[in-house]
C-alpha cells in the first residue's frame, strides 16, 4: 500500500503537466521505431516508421489496432497507385495532382476511413517525389517502415499500461445513481417543507439533468468496454463492465419511473399554485409521499454498490448467475418504486 501511494503522487503530477501514460508511450514508440527503421536496407532517415508508431498510439488497444490496419493499407495502396502511374507517365506538377486525386478516390472506394484515405495520397506522393529513380526499392522500404512502426506502436500500447477506463465508468455510473437519489431526497424535503410550484419545478429541473448523467455513464461504459478489447492486463475486469452495462440499463428504466413521479408532483403543484396541493400537505398524505420518496432515494443510493461490489470472476457460469442477480434486483427495484409511489399517488 505504501509503495503504491509512493508511486501515485509522481504519476498524478506527470498527468497534470501533460506527461501522462499515452505521451510517455508515444515518445518511447517513436524512438524504438526510428531505431528499428534504420535497419531497413537503404534507409537513411526512416521517417515513416516513427510517424506510423506515433499515429498508431491511440487511447485504447482496439483503436490502435484499427489505426495500424488503416495506415498499412493506406501505404500499400498509395505505393501501388504511384508505381502504376510512374510506369506510364513522368513526374510533374500535373502528374502529382492526378495521382493525389486518384489515390483519394481509391482510398474512399475501399472505405479505408479517415486515417487510411489521406495515407494513400501521402504515400503515393512520397513515392513520386522521393523514389522516382528507384521506385520499387523505395516503395518496398516505405512499406517495411510502416509495418515496423505499426508493430512497435501497437505492441507498446498493448504491453505498457494499457488503460481500462473502468474506474471512470464506475464513477459516472455512481454519479448518475447519486443524482437520482438526490432528486428523490429533494422531493421528499420539499414536500415536508410545504411544496411550492417553484420548488417543484426545481426538482423537475434536477430530474431532467439526470438524463445527461445517464448518457455520460453509458458513454463511459462503452469506452471501458472498448478499452478492454485485446487488453490482457485488465481482462479480469470484463465481467465488472458487463455488470455495469446491466446496471445502467436497470437505472435507465427505473429513472424513467422516478422522473414520471416528479413530473406528476410538479403538475399538481403548478395547478394549485400559489398554494400547496391538499393531498401533498403534511402531516397526512404528503408525509406518505415524502416517505416513499425517501425510500426510492435509498434504493438508488444502494443499487450500484450492491450490484458491483460482489467480486469479479471470469467463470462463465458465475457471470451468468451475476446477470440473473442484476435482472432480479432491477425487477425488485422497479417493483419497489411502483409500490412506494403508486400506493400514494
Amino acid at each position: 500500500m505504501a509503495a503504491s501511494a509512493l508511486w501515485q503522487r509522481p504519476i498524478e503530477w506527470a498527468r497534470r503537466i501533460g506527461a501522462g501514460e499515452r505521451v510517455l508511450k508515444s515518445g518511447l514508440a517513436v524512438a524504438v521505431a526510428w531505431q528499428l527503421g534504420k535497419l531497413v536496407p537503404g534507409a537513411v532517415a526512416p521517417y515513416l516508421a516513427p510517424l506510423t508508431a506515433l499515429l498508431v498510439m491511440q487511447v485504447t488497444i482496439a483503436d490502435s489496432l484499427a489505426a495500424a490496419s488503416q495506415r498499412i493499407f493506406g501505404v500499400v495502396v498509395g505505393v501501388l497507385v504511384a508505381i502504376g502511374v510512374l510506369s506510364i507517365i513522368d513526374v510533374n506538377a500535373i502528374t502529382i495532382g492526378i495521382v493525389v486525386m486518384i489515390s483519394l478516390m481509391v482510398g474512399s472506394a475501399m472505405k479505408l476511413g479517415p486515417q487510411g484515405v489521406p495515407q494513400v495520397a501521402v504515400s503515393a506522393l512520397l513515392v513520386l517525389a522521393l523514389g522516382a529513380e528507384s521506385t520499387v526499392g523505395f516503395a518496398s522500404a516505405r512499406i517495411l517502415e510502416t509495418l515496423i512502426g505499426a508493430a512497435v506502436g501497437l505492441g507498446i500500447n498493448a504491453l505498457l499500461a494499457p488503460p481500462s477506463h473502468v474506474d471512470a465508468a464506475r464513477a459516472a455510473l455512481e454519479a448518475h445513481a447519486s443524482a437520482l437519489s438526490a432528486m428523490m431526497r429533494h422531493l421528499a424535503t420539499a414536500i415536508r417543507n410545504g411544496l411550492t410550484a417553484e420548488e417543484a419545478y426545481a426538482v423537475l429541473t434536477q430530474a431532467r439533468d439526470t438524463d445527461a448523467l445517464l448518457r455520460t455513464a453509458q458513454g463511459a461504459i462503452d469506452r471501458s468496454d472498448t478499452a478492454l478489447k485485446f487488453n490482457v492486463w485488465h481482462r479480469k475486469e470484463r465481467p465488472l463492465v458487463q455488470r455495469m452495462r446491466l446496471a445502467v440499463r436497470a437505472l435507465e428504466r427505473t429513472s424513467i419511473q422516478a422522473r414520471g413521479i416528479v413530473r406528476t408532483v410538479e403538475d399538481a403543484a403548478e395547478d394549485a399554485h400559489p398554494k400547496t396541493p391538499d393531498w401533498l400537505r403534511t402531516p397526512g398524505m404528503g408525509e406518505e409521499v415524502a416517505s416513499a420518496s425517501d425510500a426510492v432515494a435509498d434504493l438508488f443510493a444502494t443499487f450500484i454498490p450492491a450490484m458491483l461490489d460482489q467480486g469479479n470472476t471470469t467463470e462463465a457460469a458465475t457471470f451468468a448467475a451475476a446477470g440473473n442477480e442484476v435482472d432480479q434486483a432491477r425487477d425488485r427495484m422497479e417493483h419497489d418504486v411502483s409500490s412506494h409511489m403508486v400506493r400514494v399517488l
